[in-house]
């Protein structure tokens, strides 16, 4: 009996030591099974993407700057293979090439906020949600942003701004005397392109500086009163956008309108004399008006079927934050629209006249001390 007892003793923990030795196995290869599976969700993804842009955006004299930021957005990604494919295209050739090939149009594209409109109904531009969206509204002024806003809704991200601007020589005037055209003419000549269309909006959309009942300006008498503005001797009608810079060179010219993108040139011109102003206000049969304060907004774009959309995006925002656009000021001498951006800018006084153009009622822009002789 004992070796009975014995024997089943034996058996059972050679069973036992079986069954432990399975269990072992089974434990060993599911632990392989999921070392197999991790190497497998670490291993990097392949994301491509085509980008059109400017040429200025990818010419090596300003330091290729829209290649520079992809790489450092594709750094940010080191397990991941990040391919992108350039081309040049003009920001006025872009709808008709995208409607020429869509399947060879890009993920991300720029372009002009009068585009906008066209674009959106084209179904070329993606709407931008959530956190990009937000990041749009509160990191421009909203003037800024209703450059690309659409029907209440968000298509794009400011990337430069070009409002219309007075440059003006301060040993002629004061800043007093550039805030009313008829004082700016009264002290000096003034150079301005009346020929093209969106400086002669600056008259045609001037807005009220006081509400007067029944005192608007008709069609026909602002047209009459441009007419007379043409004939006036120190009202010069700037032909080819050139007559400011060439003026203030020979001094022929003490006030000049142009748009920001054109400050260098004016700096260069005048040194410590360039001042720079809002545009004026001016009176038509005692009526007051304020020029409008024209902003265009170069903008970054996503094309609604591009790829991997989550990383698109990503790489938009990326191409269009503060650091990006003050990097593209310094390559290419584009004015930066981000705000963050714009309060970096070494030159004050332009950067402190883009934020109150682009929303006068915003608190906090005083302007800046006169320059130092």
């Amino acid at each position: 009996m004992k070796k009975k007892i014995y024997a089943l003793c034996i058996a059972g923990l050679a069973l036992m030591l079986s069954l432990a030795a399975c269990g072992k196995k089974d434990e060993q290869k599911s632990d392989s099974q999921d070392e197999e599976e991790q190497e497998e969700e670490v291993e990097g993804q392949t994301y491509q993407f085509k980008i059109w842009a400017d040429a200025e955006d990818f010419s090596e004299e300003n330091g290729s700057w829209i290649e520079t930021r992809c790489n450092m957005f594709a750094a940010k990604y080191p397990d991941d293979e990040v391919i992108f494919e350039y081309d040049t295209c003009q920001a006025d050739e872009l709808k008709e090439r995208i409607e020429a090939d869509r399947d060879a149009a890009p993920d991300i594209f720029l372009y002009d906020s009068p585009q906008l409109n066209a674009l959106v109904e084209g179904r070329f531009l993606t709407r931008l949600w959530g956190d990009t969206e937000e990041y749009v509204q509160s990191s421009n002024t909203p003037s800024i942003a209703d450059q690309v806003t659409y029907k209440g809704n968000t298509y794009g991200i400011p990337l430069s701004a070009n409002p219309y601007v007075l440059y003006y020589d301060k040993s002629v005037y004061s800043p007093q005397d550039v805030r009313n055209l008829e004082s700016i003419l009264a002290k000096g000549v003034l150079a301005y392109p009346l020929d093209q269309p969106l400086y002669l909006d600056a008259f045609t959309d001037a807005r009220d500086v006081v509400q007067i009942p029944d005192g608007d300006i008709s069609k026909e008498d602002l047209d009459a009163w441009l007419g007379l503005l043409r004939e006036e001797p120190n009202f010069l009608v700037d032909a080819d956008g050139n007559g400011g810079v060439n003026g203030f060179l020979d001094g022929t010219v003490q006030a000049a309108v142009s748009d920001a993108s054109a400050y260098r040139q004016m700096k260069e011109a005048l040194g410590w004399r360039l001042g720079v102003a809002p545009l004026p206000v001016f009176s038509v049969n005692g009526v007051e008006k304020q020029m409008s304060p024209i902003i265009q907004t170069r903008n970054i774009g996503v094309n609604p079927d591009c790829d991997n959309f989550e990383m698109t995006i990503a790489l938009a925002t990326y191409l269009g934050s503060a650091d990006a656009q003050q990097m593209r000021y310094d390559m290419c001498g584009a004015v930066p629209a981000n705000l963050t951006a714009v309060q970096a800018m070494p030159e004050l006084d332009l950067a402190n006249l883009i934020a109150q153009l682009a929303d006068r009622e915003s608190p906090g822009w005083d302007q800046p001390e006169e320059e130092e002789r």
